[in-house]
């Protein structure tokens, strides 16, 4: 799991993060089911992942409540180079997935105070050409909050 704050300020956005072969988001709270891998083994390449799951603890700042925002995840090769990720588009699929969100300020919320925001992402099917590193990027409002790195390889035997 990773944990990282904005980088504009200390009570800027924060992220944590797990990689998982799936995730649910109810009711305020994630349900994570084989959490905690950065690494999958492949028979063969290419090889189409059956699911990857992200778990996502979103930290927002009172300031930031009432406003809506963007998050962003996109997903990159060792290399840095951007990879196709959401779903077909005309001429080809997106780049990123992209969700925005607004979060009220409940009258309970004592001022500095920071809102927790569950998301689940699940990712069915993903083809992956070959081995290698590869890394989620998980933004808000063009901010990057944090990576989720991870690594495909050919299984031994």
């Amino acid at each position: 799991m990773t944990e990282t704050p904005g980088q504009d300020s200390p009570l800027g956005f924060t992220a944590q993060a797990m990689l998982c072969d799936s995730a649910a988001a109810v009711e305020g709270k994630l349900f994570i089911q084989g959490g905690g891998w950065n690494a999958i083994a492949a028979g063969a390449m290419p090889f189409t992942a059956p699911r990857i799951g992200m778990a996502l603890l979103i930290g927002v700042p009172y300031g930031d409540t009432l406003h809506r925002h963007q998050l962003t995840v996109g997903l990159q090769d060792e290399d840095g180079s951007q990879l196709p990720l959401g779903p077909p588009v005309d001429g080809g699929r997106a780049s990123h997935l992209q969700l925005a969100f607004e979060v009220g300020r409940p009258a309970q919320l004592p001022p500095g105070d920071t809102q927790l925001l569950p998301f689940a992402l699940n990712i069915d099917g993903y083809q992956f050409s070959g081995p290698g590193g590869y890394v989620f990027v998980i933004a808000v409002d063009g901010q990057e909050l944090t990576r989720l790195r991870f690594r495909v390889h050919l299984r031994a035997g």
